[in-house]
């Protein structure tokens, strides 16, 4: 029987290079996160508390005056907290077992200017929000800190998939953007939050997801 001829064939793909007029990250502007934002996202993703190794990494990176162009989308959880321990973050530690997995954060909806902050209490079956909206107190302004008006119309708790809402905690609050890139962003509360959800100067990490 006659065999098979196979051939081998060696093909070389052209090596393609994009032209000189191309636009890179660095010629639109776009910087790559700073060490000290690395090294924090990867701290606290890790799950750190230890305010010796991660107070000196947020008083850098607050001092660099990174463009503010956005909050980003989806929840961005709570990870750090500096200042007067905020009432979520006694919500989220009011049950021992469960407070290496009750998850705290907030939501913008940049677009439509809304705000929507979230804390669980026993796991997602039970968890407090608050909605509002807000806005910039100077559009101008696209460096960091950055401030934003605040109003939150209502909040409460849910139980399983029942609110139980109201306008009774309710009233205007403040927001100070001190640092934000795409992992993480260092949050300041100048003055108190309605209901003192938050108090005045408590500084707040959130990371992304």
């Amino acid at each position: 029987a006659r065999q098979p001829v196979r051939l081998a064939v060696n093909m070389q793909l052209p090596t393609f290079r994009l032209p000189g007029w191309f636009p890179t990250a660095a010629s639109v502007g776009l910087k790559a996160a700073p060490a000290e934002a690395i090294k924090l996202r990867d701290l606290l993703v890790a799950g750190s508390k230890d305010s010796d190794s991660i107070d000196p990494l947020i008083d850098r990176l607050t001092t660099l005056r990174v463009p503010c162009v956005g909050l980003g989308v989806g929840l961005w959880r709570a990870s750090y907290v500096r200042g007067q321990t905020p009432r979520w973050e006694k919500a989220a530690r009011a049950l021992p077992f469960l407070r290496s997995s009750n998850i705290a954060g907030q939501t913008y909806d940049q677009p439509a200017g809304t705000i929507q902050n979230y804390g669980e209490i026993f796991g997602p079956a039970v968890h407090f929000v608050a909605e509002g909206v807000f806005s910039d107190v100077d559009p101008s302004v696209r460096l960091c800190p950055k401030d934003y008006n605040v109003h939150v119309s209502r909040g409460g708790v849910v139980l399983g998939d029942r609110p139980f809402i109201s306008s009774a905690i309710s009233g205007p609050g403040f927001l100070r953007v001190l640092y934000i890139d795409a992992d993480i962003r260092i949050f300041e509360s100048p003055r108190d939050s309605p209901d003192k959800w938050e108090e005045a100067g408590l500084i707040v990490v959130q990371v992304r997801g």
